[in-house]
């Protein structure tokens, strides 16, 4: 009942924003963007808005306001009228109708009343982390209502995959391929609604896929840690030495929702372990450190130090949403990383070159031993992963993606144009 009473508040939700869409007249500003933010000598100002709490800021912290920090090329204002900056709001943290469509009422009316200001849209991009995140498109109607323009509009959005709620028991074969993991969204359905005369109401601009990156705080715990100790640094050639041969940082007996998959894989190595011709292995299959928010705000030495001390670093997603911070943590720290699908994989990362994917219990089996055994490809593999992640995927990375990048290309999600309602429509979708 609950289930059915959600689907028709969505229902009924989707339905009020294609009805206020279609009594909105979009307009050709004479110095429309081709839809990619402008900046001025290399440098873009941003606004940033978010109502995160100190300690629980968790991406806000970690992406947006670290990326734009450490980035040569963005600087902040907190000026929320400079006609110069483009907004980046964390959506999660920022309501769309209590916090952003008021700022923007305000902004409009500021200009509106300002001599000598010619009232025009500027650039938004909002970014959304939520683990079970949708388009917000009620939202996005709601400032193409203000704007008269979705060409100024990019969504940023983590979640990619309609239907993915991963199962699995401990009775099932360990040759069993993972199911479930989803598929693709069409962004062309999720922002384009088609009316009954055949033209179509477009609600953004658009779609960017969120992935996280590598955390700074992290980089410097391991930085710090080396240091402190003769091991070689990474970067270097000879990765640091790793007395320890696998983990997998998770507790199988930690009551947690959505990790069937995670209670799995952690059974499963425990059980290679315990294999006669493994017992000199030594395995990790626990939490090391801080979980949750705490573990996503603060950095824990004990983890740090983990991350340097075991040749492969197994990581596995939840059961219904994809990506987190695992991943990047474990590239950064130098080990042979092993994940489970994920779709896509981070820019400039492929199966077998900077990663390894399992697909199955029995795949994970079979790569640890492998690998274990073949030190010069894991050192190969390691060293290509932990150099992609820190070229390709620190927080300013993410954030000159964001506000620099081409949004059309394989990695930079879906481009949706419309040049007023009547005319074609061309569409785009990588």
């Amino acid at each position: 009942a609950e289930e059915e009473a959600e689907e028709e508040a969505e229902a009924e939700s989707e339905a009020e924003a294609e009805a206020e869409a279609e009594d909105i007249h979009l307009i050709n500003y004479p110095d429309d963007p081709d839809c990619r933010p402008s900046h001025k000598d290399g440098v873009q100002k941003v606004h940033l808005l978010s109502n995160a709490e100190e300690g629980s800021q968790s991406e806000y912290r970690h992406i947006i306001m670290d990326g734009v920090e450490k980035s040569s090329r963005l600087i902040t204002t907190d000026d929320v009228n400079d006609p110069d900056a483009l907004w980046i709001v964390d959506e999660a943290r920022f309501d769309c109708f209590d916090d952003l469509i008021p700022a923007i009422e305000k902004r409009w009316k500021y200009e509106s009343d300002t001599a000598g200001l010619t009232l025009h849209p500027w650039k938004i991009i909002l970014m959304n982390f939520d683990d079970d995140s949708s388009l917000q498109r009620k939202c996005l109607t709601g400032i193409t209502a203000i704007f008269k323009s979705t060409k100024y509009l990019y969504y940023g959005e983590r979640k990619q995959m309609h239907g993915r709620d991963i199962e699995i028991n401990k009775e099932d074969p360990d040759d069993k391929p993972f199911a479930d993991l989803g598929e693709r969204i069409d962004f062309a359905e999720e922002l384009w609604h088609k009316q009954d005369s055949g033209s179509f109401v477009p609600f953004h601009c658009s779609v960017y896929p969120l992935q996280y990156g590598v955390r700074s705080d992290i980089v410097e715990a391991i930085e710090d840690l080396q240091h402190e100790s003769p091991m070689q640094k990474l970067g270097s050639n000879i990765l640091p030495p790793r007395p320890k041969d696998v983990a997998h940082f998770w507790d199988a007996d930690r009551d947690s929702e959505y990790a069937y998959l995670r209670n799995n894989v952690t059974a499963a190595i425990l059980e290679f372990a315990d294999e006669p011709d493994n017992t000199d292995y030594i395995i990790t299959a626990d939490e090391v450190g801080e979980s949750a928010r705490t573990g996503r705000n603060a950095v824990n030495e004990n983890y740090a130090a983990a991350l340097l001390s075991h040749k492969i670093i197994i990581v596995c997603q939840r059961d219904a949403w994809e990506d987190h911070y695992r991943l990047m943590e474990a590239l950064a720290g130098g080990a042979l990383v092993m994940t489970d699908p994920m779709h896509p994989l981070p820019a400039g990362i492929e199966d077998g070159k900077q990663l390894v994917v399992y697909e199955s219990i029995a795949a994970l089996k079979d790569k640890i031993k492998y690998y274990l055994e073949h030190e010069e490809k894991r050192l190969e593999i390691a060293q290509s992963g932990h150099d992609v992640a820190m070229s390709r995927h620190r927080s300013w990375h993410r954030m000159e993606e964001l506000v620099f990048g081409d949004w059309s290309a394989p990695h930079g999600g879906a481009v949706f144009r419309a040049e007023n309602l009547s005319n074609d429509i061309e569409t785009q979708i990588s």
